[in-house]
């Protein structure tokens, strides 16, 4: 990819006037130029040294967010299976990713991490457990937590940035549990919301869920409160319902099949 990718990162002095800290150049180590790092106990303003961005893992540490440039050289036929297989094995280790079902691509895997991706160059393809979708310039993705894999079956390199946010650092105290992420964007959640949601629903009293949060019983209410409203329900047994649905721990025998929206297009799968 050549020489990297100017960066132009922006600062303030005493006044609060605005001026330009560094216009430098991002070079690529391997295949991605990693712009920007934050960790949640660091100063979020502070220009991150060259060494730390070098040695950066794929997946970020607990708290932390990444933004970087990624480039996918195209995957030529003359390439083995055992080659990819080894070059992702590598990329992934010591790491906190997940390695997945590499029946479908070498590079399935997974991170506790939300991703938010938009494609610069080339053709890409995503490979989910059950469908893959092509993405072209301008594409974007919210990457949440799930099972994926790259491929360019273009002729030329394929470029996205993508800045990276570790799930805890996105307000769930669990990233090891996706379906919380979800639960908080279905229903409009706040990460206090959530943790209470989930508590009513393992059968927690509002006392408790006060003492383990080191908040009144009143809050808790309020946020209960607000919960009904949210979801639709008029009761805490409806709350507790509504969210073992959703994590699928009981059935609803009730419901409809999911029907496709009309215009809708789904891609296939090779």
């Amino acid at each position: 990819m050549g020489r990297g990718f100017r960066r132009v990162v922006t600062a303030q002095d005493a006044a609060k006037s605005s001026f330009v800290l560094r216009d430098s150049l991002v070079p690529m180590a391997d295949v991605r130029s990693v712009q920007w790092f934050t960790q949640r106990t660091a100063d979020a303003l502070r220009d991150p040294p060259a060494y730390e961005l070098g040695r950066l893992p794929l997946s970020p540490p607990a708290g932390a967010t990444t933004f970087q440039i990624i480039a996918v050289p195209p995957e030529t036929l003359d390439l083995a299976w055992e080659e990819l297989d080894a070059f992702y094995a590598a990329a992934f280790a010591g790491s906190e990713v997940v390695r997945g079902d590499t029946h479908r691509h070498p590079g399935m895997h997974r991170t506790a991490t939300i991703d938010y991706i938009v494609v610069l160059q080339g053709e890409l393809t995503m490979i989910l457990s059950k469908e893959e979708v092509t993405l072209r310039p301008f594409d974007t993705v919210v990457q949440r937590g799930t099972e994926h894999a790259w491929s360019n079956r273009g002729s030329v390199p394929a470029v996205f940035a993508a800045v990276t946010i570790d799930l805890s650092a996105a307000g769930l105290s669990s990233p090891e549990m996706p379906q919380k992420l979800e639960l908080a964007a279905l229903y409009g959640l706040t990460p206090a919301e959530t943790e209470v949601a989930l508590a009513l629903a393992g059968g927690a009293s509002h006392a408790a869920i006060a003492k383990s949060r080191n908040v009144s019983v009143n809050t808790v209410r309020t946020h209960a409160a607000r919960l009904r409203e949210k979801l639709g329900v008029r009761s805490q047994a409806e709350i507790v319902r509504k969210i073992l649905l959703h994590l699928g721990l009981v059935a609803d025998a009730g419901a409809p099949a999911p029907r496709r929206r009309k215009g809708t297009r789904k891609s296939s799968s090779k």
